[in-house]
C-alpha cells in the first residue's frame, strides 16, 4: 500500500472512531441567517446544497483569518518573515529585540508590540537527549497495540513486544530502537 494511502486510511479511521458508528449522514446544520453578520439568528438548514453552500462559505471566511494577522496585515511586519528578503528580522525576533530595530516601529500598535516581545525565544531550562531503558518502558507500556507510531506504519505491538525483552534480560532490541531514536534526537534529523 503507498504510503499517501496509508496515511489517509490511518486519518478517515481516526475520524470513523472519533465520530463512533453513523447510522445516517449529515442530514442537518445549524448556521446564520446571514453569513456576513455574526449577529444574525441562527437557522437550520436542511437542503443538501444549502447545507454545501454554507459549509463552503464558512471554511472560506476561515481560510481567510490568516490574512488579517498582524505578519500579513502590516507591510513592514510581512518583510520581516520574508524568507527571501536579506533584510528580514528573524533573529530579532527570537532574541526579544524587534521593536528596537524595525523601521517606522511607531507604526505598530501597542498590543502588536506586546504579542511580538511575546514571540521571543525563552530557554529556562535545558531538555536532556539521553533516553534509558526506563524512559523506554515507561513510553510504551500503556500504549494501545494497534496505535500506528509513525508513518512506517509499524504499530505499538512491535514496541510491546521489545517490552517483553526486557523482561527475559535480552536489551538489544530495545537498546538498538533507544540508539536510532537518540540518534534522530541529536543530529535534530527525524525519523521517517
Amino acid at each position: 500500500m503507498p504510503l499517501l494511502k496509508q496515511r489517509n486510511s490511518n486519518y478517515y479511521k481516526n475520524i470513523r472512531d472519533a465520530l463512533g458508528k453513523q447510522t445516517s449522514p449529515l442530514t442537518q446544520i445549524e448556521a446564520l441567517s446571514d453569513p456576513s453578520d455574526p449577529l444574525s439568528p441562527h437557522i437550520t438548514l436542511s437542503v443538501k446544497h444549502e447545507i454545501e453552500e454554507s459549509i463552503l462559505h464558512r471554511n472560506r471566511k476561515h481560510s481567510l483569518q490568516a490574512l488579517a494577522t498582524p505578519f500579513l496585515a502590516k507591510s513592514q511586519l510581512n518583510q520581516a518573515i520574508d524568507p527571501e528578503s536579506n533584510e528580514n528580522s528573524f533573529e530579532h525576533i527570537l532574541s526579544g529585540q524587534f521593536n528596537e530595530n524595525i523601521k517606522d516601529s511607531t507604526l505598530l500598535t501597542n498590543t502588536e508590540r506586546v504579542w511580538i516581545k511575546n514571540l521571543r525565544t525563552v530557554i529556562d531550562q535545558e531538555i536532556s537527549l539521553s533516553l534509558s531503558i526506563d524512559d523506554f518502558v515507561q513510553f510504551f507500556k500503556h500504549k494501545r497495540e494497534r496505535t500506528a507510531s509513525s508513518l512506517s506504519g509499524r504499530h505499538m505491538g512491535h514496541y510491546k513486544v521489545a517490552l517483553e525483552c526486557i523482561h527475559f534480560e535480552s536489551f538489544i532490541i530495545p537498546d538498538l530502537i533507544i540508539n536510532i531514536a537518540q540518534t534522530a534526537l541529536l543530529t535534530a534529523n527525524p525519523l521517517d
